[in-house]
């Protein structure tokens, strides 16, 4: 604990305040003695310098500190550690200042790229003469950002740090050098007690780890092993990789080859929107100014532009080439650029009217014009019919709407002959001449980017909290939350080598078979495994074993593991069953180890093993998984008691089965013997790629 206290006051009475530090041992922290004076403290950290200061108010009435020498103080020693010499500009220590500066500084913020990039929103409008002099002789001169008010800051942006009688304001105050900004993780304002006149600030920067003591200092893990594509599997990943699909080769891949183009049907589409109470829309679709139909059906404009575009593809000639005016570019670039990558991704509702309306237009042998309409276009008698019978319809509107494709499509018959080619027709199957919306590629995030955006939400909301299987576990879930996000660094309890020991201990299979086990029994069944062939005859129901795999089941995985992934690797995924192969680079498996509940920290055994496998792996293990399932379902050799890991079950079954033979046995006066049996080590595997234990 470090500590400045104020003078002694007259007739020797005791300072009035002060401030002070409490710093953990584990900090290499120098206290500068030379810096600090009554409520001014600086503490030299590997990273920055640390000042801590109180200003008396301008208005205060105390004779045994003057606030103007407070000022001077604090402005000397800013200007002092901004000037030290360390070479050069770039080699600048940082600084941290933060205090009771009893200034309101209103929404000012450093000018340049930190006013662009961290703005402050502050609840307190008011800039005093002390606010000027924090931003005219502190903040500006040196470089000190704000973090009050920006995005930095917790909960409600700009709360107030001062509760006085009169009123409330912000008078404290966390600054920083501009070079300090990317470390921030978040700033906390917050007032425990309703008695407190002050709030507190707590600011949490991710720095790196030269502040831990030397002899504490954590092992740094070897990075993941790297592997230059060797075998036809490598180089068929690395295929699949380059060939990402933009948003318009996922959606022309989706619509796939029209078969026929040529004489067109136009229409001229627009929505009205019945009354401000009522949800249902009026869309009018204009073949010509004298054929108008008129349907109403529910949901938003753009909703109901994609239903009218439905009923009118099923109610014409399939063959024929669609051509249709619309008044909503985002109607049209959902169906020539939007539903590709959403299909790709398994996030397309089958039942919607975007996944309605293109699957009727995929369907269709013709080709699919989408025209964006113009001045000129509204100036034509079919589009100023369709608006005339959308805001006032000639004859009752016809109620539309369908759940299914399928169950509303006519009787169409399947196109003789080979579609288009490139060269017949060049064009998508559904096209535009609007240009697609570029998307701007995300900057790659900082560590302390993440943990701030993941310190403002709670624990992810991949269950659902009413279900029984995670019930009371809401406040366990949100604990171990907080310690996985907790930006404080702390020096590793158990070193690297340890872990890598203990965990190839218990990831692989004993040097010596146990005692429980029957040895003859074991190396016969090694025995007879040597005769099992490369390849056995599948005769599965379904063919499970040997059936391609398609791109629905590529969807259907990528619903279930709730990745967004674009590629389709089902040629990749084919491959390796057919080599009974896999890239290298998949069989790369980092292990983390995760702490169990009141476990010494310090015992390697206390840790949990995590794996870290590659997704694309688990996406090929999930299908492989699914058709094992599907032929177990096939040949019913599940019994009805095995509920888990199966879908519809839930293994309460198990307990209530259990709790029910016991009542039976009391009940009968009998003895009942029940057996709980556990697997360790059940899938033994390792193969070390260097001492700190990555696995391949």
């Amino acid at each position: 604990m470090f500590s400045c206290s104020r003078p002694s006051r007259p007739n020797g009475r005791l300072p009035g305040g002060g401030v002070t530090a409490l710093v953990s041992t584990e900090l290499n922290c120098t206290f500068r003695e030379d810096l600090s004076c009554p409520d001014l403290i600086v503490l030299d950290l590997p990273d920055f310098f640390l000042i801590n200061s109180y200003l008396p108010p301008a208005n205060s009435r105390a004779k045994h500190w003057d606030q103007k020498e407070a000022m001077k103080s604090l402005l000397q020693t800013v200007n002092l550690l901004y000037h030290l010499d360390h070479g050069t500009i770039a080699a600048r220590k940082p600084i941290v200042l933060m205090g009771d500066l009893n200034g309101r500084i209103a929404n000012h913020q450093l000018p340049g790229d930190t006013l662009l990039h961290f703005p402050r929103h502050s609840s307190d409008n008011v800039m005093n003469t002390r606010g000027r002099w924090i931003i005219n002789s502190v903040s500006n001169p040196h470089s000190l950002a704000i973090v009050n008010g920006t995005c930095f800051e917790n909960a409600q942006t700009g709360r107030r740090t001062s509760f006085q009688k009169k009123g409330s304001s912000i008078i404290d105050d966390a600054m920083l050098s501009e070079s300090l900004l990317e470390t921030v993780v978040s700033l906390s304002i917050t007032r425990p007690m309703p008695t407190w006149d002050h709030a507190r600030l707590q600011l949490v920067l991710d720095v790196r780890h030269s502040h831990l003591a030397t002899e504490d200092a954590p092992c740094t893990s070897h990075p993941p092993p790297s592997f230059e594509p060797s075998s036809p599997i490598d180089f068929m990943l690395e295929d699949v990789i380059a060939a990402r699909l933009t948003d318009e080769m996922a959606t022309r891949q989706y619509y796939g080859a029209p078969f026929f183009h040529g004489r067109s049907i136009q229409a001229y589409i627009t929505s009205h929107k019945n009354t401000s109470s009522s949800p249902r829309r009026t869309c009018a679709i204009a073949r010509s100014n004298q054929t108008v139909d008129v349907i109403t059906t529910l949901g938003p404009t753009q909703n109901a532009l994609l239903t009218a575009i439905t009923y009118f593809a099923i109610h014409v000639d399939p063959c024929a080439t669609l051509v249709i005016h619309l008044d909503s570019d985002s109607t049209i670039r959902s169906l020539c650029y939007d539903v590709g990558p959403a299909y790709l991704r398994g996030t397309l509702d089958a039942t919607s009217p975007l996944a309605l309306a293109s699957s009727v237009l995929r369907m269709r042998p013709g080709t699919t014009s989408l025209v964006a309409v113009t001045d000129k276009t509204r100036e034509t008698q079919p589009w100023k019919a369709a608006q005339q019978s959308a805001t006032s319809p000639a004859t009752d509107p016809i109620p539309f709407a369908i759940r299914s494709v399928e169950d509303s499509l006519p009787d169409w018959e399947a196109p003789l002959g080979e579609p288009l080619t490139d060269e017949e027709f060049p064009k998508p199957k559904v096209n535009t001449q609007l240009p697609p919306i570029l998307r701007r590629t995300p900057k790659p995030r900082s560590i302390a980017q993440i943990r701030r955006e993941l310190g403002r939400t709670g624990p992810p909301e991949d269950t659902d909290k009413h279900s029984e299987s995670h019930r009371g576990r809401k406040k366990d879930r949100a604990l171990m939350w907080a310690n996985l996000i907790d930006p404080k660094p702390r020096p590793m309890a158990v070193k690297l080598p340890e872990l890598a020991t203990d965990f190839k201990g218990r990831m692989n299979p004993p040097a010596i078979l146990p005692p429980l086990f029957n040895q003859a029994k074991y190396e016969d069944d090694a025995r007879r495994a040597t005769f099992l062939p490369d390849e056995t005859v599948d005769r599965s129901p379904h063919h499970s074993f040997s059936r391609p795999f398609t791109e629905d089941d590529i969807i259907w995985a990528k619903k279930r593991i709730r990745q967004r992934p674009r590629n389709s690797a089902r040629g990749l995924f084919n491959e390796c069953i057919a080599q009974k192969d896999v890239p290298k680079k998949w069989l790369s498996t980092t292990l983390i180890g995760i702490l169990k509940p009141k476990k010494p920290e310090s015992k390697p055994e206390s840790y949990r093993i995590i794996a870290l496998e590659c997704c694309i792996l688990k996406v090929l293990t999930l299908l492989i998984d699914r058709r094992f399932r599907e032929w177990m379902e096939d040949v019913d050799l599940l019994p009805d008691s095995q509920n888990g890991f199966r879908e519809g079950y839930r293994t309460n079954n198990n307990a209530f089965i259990l709790r029910h033979c016991i009542d039976k046995t009391i009940a009968a006066g009998k003895c009942l013997a029940a057996v709980f049996v556990d697997l360790k080590n059940a899938f033994p595997i390792h193969q070390s790629s260097n001492p700190l234990g990555e696995t391949a």
